[in-house]
């Protein structure tokens, strides 16, 4: 059977599919994973089919990071709110 992965993400997030392909591969199946181009080696050395899809790991990194610091910020703010409205009562 052939086999396409598809990971978005830092190494972390690709390196259990590397994992995962190679065991795959060792039960007689094509793998091949579709992830960033930074990881064409890392993919390759494993010993599995790479195909690139686009966007950097590390701008996503940085939006995620983004968004995590709002969600906190929201989530801080609405617990401020909460406080406040309980100590007017």
């Amino acid at each position: 059977m052939s086999i396409v992965i598809q990971i978005v993400g830092s190494r972390g997030d690709v390196q259990p599919f590397v994992a995962l392909g190679n065991e795959l591969q060792k039960s007689g199946h094509r793998v091949r994973l579709a992830t960033h181009q930074v990881f064409e080696k890392f993919v390759h050395d494993a010993g599995l089919e790479f195909f690139p899809i686009g966007g950097d790991p590390a701008d996503l990194m940085a939006v995620r990071f983004i968004l995590s610091y709002f969600e906190f910020k929201l989530k801080v703010d609405s617990t401020w709110s909460r406080i406040l409205a309980l100590s007017r009562i």
